[in-house]
C-alpha cells in the first residue's frame, strides 16, 4: 500500500513538474535566456529501486528538456533528520521549487522542515 502511494505521489509531482515546465517555456518570448528552473529534490533513500530510477528518470527529463530544468537530488538514507539537515541547509539555495518525499509519517518530526520551506516564500510539492 506504501508502495502504491509512494508511487501515485511521484506521478502526479512528474505531471505539474512537466505541466509547469510547458507554461514557463511559453510565456517568455526569448526562452533562450531564461534560466533553468531549478529544483531541489528531496527523497527518501536513493539505495531503494525505485528511488534510483527515479534520480534517472529526472536526469533524462533534465537532458530532454534542454536544461530548462535543472534537478538536484538529495539521498535522506532513510532517515528523517538527514533529510530536515539537508532542506534546512538548502534553504539559502538557489531553488525555485523544493520536491519533498518525507521519510516519517510522524508529523512532529516533518513539519519543521516543510515550515520552514513554506515560510521562505518557496513552492514546496
Amino acid at each position: 500500500m506504501t508502495i502504491l502511494k509512494k508511487l501515485l505521489s511521484f506521478i502526479i509531482v512528474y505531471i505539474l513538474l512537466f505541466h509547469s515546465i510547458e507554461n514557463t517555456a511559453h510565456a517568455s518570448q526569448n526562452i533562450s535566456n531564461q534560466k533553468p528552473l531549478n529544483v531541489g529534490v528531496f527523497l527518501v533513500d536513493l539505495s531503494n529501486a525505485f528511488n534510483s530510477d527515479l534520480k534517472k528518470s529526472l536526469e533524462e527529463l533534465q537532458k530532454e528538456s534542454g536544461n530548462k530544468i535543472k534537478f538536484t537530488v538529495f539521498d535522506g538514507k532513510a532517515n528523517q533528520s538527514v533529510q530536515n539537515d539537508d532542506i534546512a541547509r538548502e534553504l539559502d539555495s538557489d531553488f525555485d521549487v523544493f520536491v519533498v518525499a518525507p521519510i516519517s509519517s510522524n508529523e512532529d518530526q516533518v513539519s519543521d522542515a516543510l515550515n520552514k520551506i513554506v515560510d521562505a516564500k518557496r513552492p514546496l510539492i
